[in-house]
């Protein structure tokens, strides 16, 4: 075993691997490449249990994840409502309102504007502060 791993912090199953990879390791029957794939793959699966176990762990931590492990029923997943964005008038909008039809008539500002129906409140609101200054 190695000396940094605690046989205690070792499942059963994980220390008779590592005996069966020492084993392997140490055996002098077979090729080398033989004895060395047989002591990679007893390795391999030490990992991929422990990597499980930590998958596990990181899970139940996880109030969202937990019932996964523990038959808890999944917790309530509550929709967000799609957020209202204010509706802003686009700046070219505003640019072509008071770069060429402020200088029109006013039949042509009215039409332009019922063209417009959502901006032309914001723009008379604007026209109204551009005059009064």
């Amino acid at each position: 075993m190695n000396k940094h791993i605690k046989p205690s912090a070792l499942a059963p199953s994980e220390i008779e691997m590592a005996h069966r990879a020492r084993a392997a390791f140490y055996s002098k029957r077979g090729t080398q490449q033989s004895t060395r794939c047989t002591c990679i793959d007893a390795i391999e699966e030490i990992v991929f249990l422990r990597a499980s176990d930590f998958v596990t762990w990181l899970e139940m931590a996880d109030p969202r994840d937990r019932w996964m492990h523990t038959g808890e029923l999944p917790p309530v997943v509550i929709a967000k409502p799609p957020s209202k964005n204010e509706y802003r008038t686009p700046q070219a909008t505003l640019d072509a309102f008071f770069g060429w039809i402020v200088r029109q008539d006013e039949a042509t500002q009215a039409r332009w504007l019922a063209e417009h129906p959502k901006d032309a409140p914001f723009i008379r609101k604007l026209w109204r502060e551009k005059c009064s200054s």
